[in-house]
């Protein structure tokens, strides 16, 4: 599942609307818009402040193998 459909289904989950979560992650309304249906490539920061608001949290996890592994 990409990101975008996780802050959607969250937001709809918490009974938020689109401009809710731009104005408390500090995003244009617009912005956020498009990040929803998937237009978007916000930086790690901006990310954050909006999965923030939601309660949600990013995690990067390292993966079994990797391209420079030997």
């Amino acid at each position: 599942m990409e990101y975008s459909e996780i802050i959607r289904q969250r937001r709809k989950q918490l009974g938020a609307t689109q401009e809710d979560v731009a104005d408390v992650s500090d995003v244009s309304l617009s912005f956020y818009k498009m990040l929803e249906k998937g237009y978007a490539n916000p930086s790690v920061t901006t990310l954050e402040r909006i999965l923030d608001s939601l309660g949600l949290e990013l995690q990067i996890y390292e993966k079994r193998t990797n391209t420079f592994e030997q």
